[in-house]
C-alpha cells in the first residue's frame, strides 16, 4: 500500500481561503498527519512524498488524523499483488469547528498516480513554469518587505504605514511561494513512474518504509 499525503488544491486555497487565512491554508496544505493501520501500525506521512507499507491480502482499517483536522477513516481490500493507493486529503470548507479549524482530513483510494495532486496541477503547467512562478511570488513579497524597511528608516510614518500594508499581502505571497517551490522539488524527486504515469501497468514504488504482518 502507498501512502500519498495530498495538499489545498490551489483553486480551494486562494478563491476561498483569501488573503486572511494564508497561516490557515499553509497548514492544511502542509502539515503532517498520523495514519494508523489496523490500528497496530503509525505512519507520519509528509505532503506530496510517498510513504509504502507492506500488508498482507485481505481487509485492513485506515485511520488518518493531523492536528487541526476532523479524522476520518476508511476500509481497503488487498486482494492481489496489485498496489493500493492510498490519498490523503484535507477538505478544508468541511467538519469545521474550534478543535478542527482545518477541516475533513479523508483518505480514499485512487487508481493511479494520475489522480494525484500534484500531477493534475502539472500535467496543464509545466515544473519549470511553476518554479519560476514561485521564485517570483518569494521574491515580490521579499522585496515588499525590504522596501517597507527601508522606507521606514527614513520617514517612521510613511515606513509604518507600507508595513502595515505590505502585512496583508506579504504573508500569502511568501507562503505561496516557498510551497510552491517546496511542492515542485517533491515531484521532481518522485519517480518517472509517478511523474509521467504510464497507460498500462502498475506504477513502480520505492522502498517499503514499514511492514505489517
Amino acid at each position: 500500500m502507498v501512502l500519498y499525503r495530498e495538499g489545498l488544491p490551489t483553486g480551494e486555497r486562494w478563491s476561498r481561503c483569501g488573503f486572511g487565512l494564508p497561516l490557515r491554508s499553509w497548514r492544511a496544505s502542509w502539515g503532517r498527519v498520523r495514519v494508523d493501520v489496523d490500528q497496530s501500525l503509525e505512519v507520519s506521512v509528509r505532503t506530496a512524498t510517498r510513504h509504502v507499507v507492506l500488508l498482507p491480502l485481505g481487509r485492513h482499517e485506515i485511520r488518518v488524523r493531523g492536528r487541526g483536522f476532523a479524522p476520518s477513516a476508511l476500509t481497503v481490500d488487498l486482494t492481489g499483488e496489485q498496489r493500493a493507493i492510498v490519498a490523503i486529503t484535507p477538505h478544508y470548507l468541511e467538519s469545521i469547528s474550534r478543535s478542527t479549524p482545518l477541516g475533513q482530513l479523508r483518505a480514499h483510494v485512487v487508481s493511479g498516480p494520475e489522480e494525484l495532486h500534484p500531477y493534475r496541477f502539472y500535467k496543464g503547467c509545466p515544473v519549470f513554469v511553476s518554479a519560476v512562478g514561485s521564485s517570483t511570488e518569494t521574491a515580490v513579497g521579499v522585496a515588499a518587505v525590504a522596501a517597507a524597511v527601508y522606507v521606514l528608516a527614513q520617514h517612521v510614518l510613511v515606513g509604518l504605514l507600507l508595513l502595515a500594508c505590505a502585512s496583508v499581502v506579504v504573508p500569502t505571497l511568501l507562503i505561496g511561494g516557498i510551497g510552491g517551490l517546496v511542492m515542485a522539488v517533491r515531484f521532481l524527486r518522485l519517480s518517472s513512474d509517478w511523474r509521467a504515469p504510464r497507460k498500462a501497468g502498475t506504477p513502480a514504488a520505492p522502498r517499503p518504509l514499514h511492514t505489517l504482518t
